[in-house]
């Protein structure tokens, strides 16, 4: 049976009609004002002739004046709730500026609400849903300033920016919050100056509650559905111990902060980057085909690994795994670099490899065991400037660790290589025991 597609026709009027809408508002406005001229008119001209079951109810001219009284009454009613609405306005204004001039900082507050605001219609039509709130998963991008958030997301991640704001009172506005729209995800690019509580001013402490607030009342039911904790791999390596305890710190108030205001407990997704930084990475990395290089390297705990030591030894059975398979392919991927420097890079590649795998587990547990700490911890994954940057955040059921990137192109080889050099030593040493039978028996 044949039915007609209301919903999608609607929608398309909406879109094609959208850019107009400002224009056809003030039409409106006009075209109420003169069908309300007509209708006095008519009540007037026509009013007496006009019929309604076989009477005349504007013939008497008391009648006439009892519609024009009602008809002008409505106008009445209709105007002063327009004014009440700009006097309302005026009045919200003019609060506002009080406030900004008591308080110099409520005019950021202001513009970081507008621009959260219009993001929000954006959002809206971009989804053209009326769940559009609840269409996609919420995430929030957190980590130290500099840990390479923007480029993680800029990247590995699909997205659109559907709002960049425009010059407000002509000032030009650089929000502190970017949202990244994509086909799985909506996720907040949060810069570090306004997540790290540690050492902030008062306008960034203030930014950042009225960031938590604007998503506890935009979602109250669920504000967001994870966070991505994005950690510098080079800089957590070359960083003492001084440092990585304040970067113990720093995170643990912050995610208390963040689950206190929210309300709700978050899964937490930890994302080592700029592992392509690493000396060694590249010799190791360009000698796998597009297959292996796209690979996934991290590890999925399981639902209720946190609540235990389990993930420690998932983490350190997916690291054991890789390393060795990284000392696997080591002989073989040094015998195919050339000079002494490339090989002394995937030498100490392999060595920083068994090393970092400590120091991980050491930030993490260390991370966990806070005072009044409830860190949902769903995995750990490495991320370069090469990789696509696929975690399987998204997926219901991620797959558990990946690690046959590493030697999925070199593992035939290796064994090639080990048996040509079994037999060469074999020859090798036939020829000697051969060599030395000959010597004594000519010496006999």
């Amino acid at each position: 049976m044949f039915r007609f597609p209301t919903s999608r026709l609607f929608s398309t009027l909406r879109s094609a009609l959208r850019p107009a809408m400002p224009r056809f508002r003030v039409s409106a406005a006009w075209l109420l004002a003169l069908a309300w001229i007509f209708l006095l008119v008519w009540i007037w001209w026509q009013g007496p002739k006009w019929t309604l079951y076989e009477q005349h109810w504007l013939a008497p001219l008391t009648n006439r004046w009892l519609a024009t009284a009602v008809w002008g009454l409505i106008a009445l009613i209709w105007l002063t709730w327009r004014v009440m609405k700009r006097l309302q306005k005026l009045e919200k204004q003019q609060k506002q500026q009080r406030e900004e001039e008591k308080d110099p900082l409520t005019v950021e507050l202001h513009r970081q609400q507008q621009y959260l605001d219009h993001w929000l219609l954006r959002l809206r039509r971009h989804l053209d849903n009326r769940r559009y709130l609840w269409q996609l998963p919420w995430y929030m991008v957190i980590g130290p300033a500099g840990s390479g958030k923007s480029a993680l997301l800029r990247e590995g991640f699909p997205s659109d920016i559907i709002y960049t704001p425009e010059s407000i009172r002509g000032t030009e506005y650089h929000p502190l919050i970017t949202p990244r729209v994509g086909n799985q995800a909506v996720i907040f690019d949060v810069d570090g100056v306004l997540t790290s509580p540690g050492g902030d001013d008062l306008l960034h402490r203030r930014l950042r509650e009225h960031w938590l607030g604007w998503l506890m009342q935009t979602r109250a039911r669920q504000p967001l559905n994870g966070l991505i904790l994005t950690l510098d791999l080079p800089d957590l390596l070359t960083a003492d111990k001084s440092r990585r305890e304040t970067l113990v710190q720093n995170l643990r108030q912050q995610l208390q902060e963040i689950r206190q205001s929210l309300h709700c407990r978050l899964p937490v997704y930890v994302v080592l980057t700029r592992l392509d930084l690493l000396t060694g990475f590249a010799a190791l990395f360009h000698s796998l085909d597009k297959k292996d290089r796209d690979a996934i390297l991290g590890v999925t705990f399981t639902r209720r690994a946190h609540e235990s030591d389990d993930w420690r030894s998932e983490l350190g059975a997916f690291w054991q795994t890789w390393v060795q398979q990284v000392n696997l392919a080591l002989s073989d991927l040094m015998l195919a670099q050339t000079g002494a420097a490339p090989r002394s890079a995937v030498f100490s590649f392999s060595r920083q490899m068994q090393g970092t795998g400590e120091i991980v587990t050491a930030l993490l547990a260390a991370l966990l065991d806070g005072e009044n700490m409830d860190v949902m911890l769903r995995g750990v994954w490495l991320n370069h400037r090469y990789s696509v940057a696929r975690w399987m955040i998204f997926s219901r059921s991620p797959p558990p660790a990946s690690t046959g990137w590493v030697t999925a192109r070199w593992q035939p080889g290796l064994w090639w290589r080990r048996r040509r050099i079994l037999l060469a030593a074999s020859s090798l040493k036939s020829c000697w025991l051969s060599r030395t039978w000959r010597v004594k028996t000519a010496s006999g």
